[in-house]
């Protein structure tokens, strides 16, 4: 069973003649407790959300739709939550736009434009099943950002095109192909909102055989004028933004396994802030061993690339171990995750040291 983000998936997967309109309203309230050993110890908001989606058909398998999602940090604003960054969160803002996109649907294909699930995303979001961590590694949310401005994560302004392609009839043991495809305007590159990306592109493809296994690739590129860029405000960045990544995915009622490889150059950044090229790999497992209770497991791994002195002795590594307990499906779950850490900061200390976390994500639709 797959519990992704993106509700695009799903609605691309399931076309519907049902109503000529209609619309659902729909939200999830995700709190969790987290401890940091010999540190600190908070409650967080992690990805709280209420959503508006609304079609008409126009046609037979075919309809116009629009989607408004915003995410909200109840605990932040009444003084819980001090944190001072969630890729699910918009820090010092009680309400934000997580998702926002208009579209037009013919049978499985799609052309939305908004803010949206990226192409590289639809791979990334293999390995991206975690509670409370993961999807650092592979740059899906890069430089302590949500991905929308280099458009890895929930672009920003991003016109988007997924083509679906049925190969049950033609091709034995193959179960379908996605093609993905996205353009996004000039966006303020992070960590330096005086520039500007000067433009962006992503596409990714996926081939799922009959016995859902997935293989995936996507691509990402902002265009970077580096001349334009004063050398003293460059943070490490010395030239165009890519990232190129490798998912596989296993998949079955009882365990779901994946994986996912990354290589990027002036996507991710160090802990000091600084740009660097690196290789990353995500690593994440699913097993159901009660039937509603599941354990999960982990690994996410960065490392810049050899000659990146700006990124000092910085290192991504941690293990993940966590079980959950399902209420309904994979939408109303309580869990316990912990961390355990063995990363480095720029200056060859500890990152944030091990953590444990444990929370409930409760998914409601009316």
């Amino acid at each position: 069973m797959i519990s992704g983000e993106d509700p695009l998936v799903k609605q691309q997967d399931n076309v519907s003649d049902n109503a000529s309109f209609d619309m659902e309203l729909y939200g999830s309230i995700r709190i969790r407790y987290r401890h940091v050993v010999h540190d600190t110890s908070e409650f967080e908001d992690s990805g709280s959300r209420i959503g508006l989606n609304s079609w008409y058909e126009f046609a037979p398998s075919s309809r116009v739709f629009a989607r408004y999602e915003l995410g909200f940090n109840l605990l932040q604003e009444l003084g819980f939550d001090d944190v001072p960054y969630h890729h699910d969160q918009e820090f010092n803002s009680t309400l934000f736009t997580r998702l926002g996109y208009v579209g037009v649907q013919f049978d499985k294909d799609i052309v939305t434009f908004g803010k949206n699930w990226s192409t590289y995303y639809q791979v990334a979001g293999f390995t991206d099943h975690f509670d409370s961590f993961g999807g650092e590694a592979s740059g899906a949310y890069n430089v302590m950002t949500d991905g929308g401005s280099s458009g890895t994560g929930r672009a920003d302004s991003v016109l988007q095109v997924r083509l679906n392609y049925d190969l049950k009839n033609f091709l034995d043991r193959f179960e379908k192909l996605e093609i993905n495809m996205q353009l996004q305007p000039p966006r303020p590159i992070p960590g330096m909102q005086d520039f500007d990306y000067n433009y962006g592109f992503g596409i990714s493809t996926i081939l799922t055989t009959s016995n859902y296994f997935s293989l995936g690739v996507a691509f990402n590129f902002s265009s970077v004028d580096t001349e334009e860029i004063p050398a003293q405000k460059r943070i490490g960045l010395n030239g165009n933004m890519s990232a190129l990544l490798l998912g596989m995915r296993w998949y079955n009622d009882v365990w779901y396994l994946a994986l996912t490889l990354s290589k990027s150059s002036n996507l991710q950044a160090s802990d000091n802030l600084e740009y660097f090229d690196g290789k990353g790999m995500e690593l994440y497992a699913r097993y159901r061993f009660y039937p509603k209770f599941y354990w999960v497991g982990g690994i996410n791994y960065l490392r810049p690339d050899s000659g990146q002195k700006q990124a000092g002795g910085y290192l991504l590594n941690y293990y993940i171990v966590g079980v959950r307990y399902s209420i309904k499906n994979l939408s109303r779950i309580l869990y316990i995750e912990s961390r355990i850490d063995n990363g480095r900061t720029y200056n060859n200390d500890y990152r944030r040291g091990h953590q444990i976390t444990a929370g409930v994500r409760w998914d409601f639709d009316f």
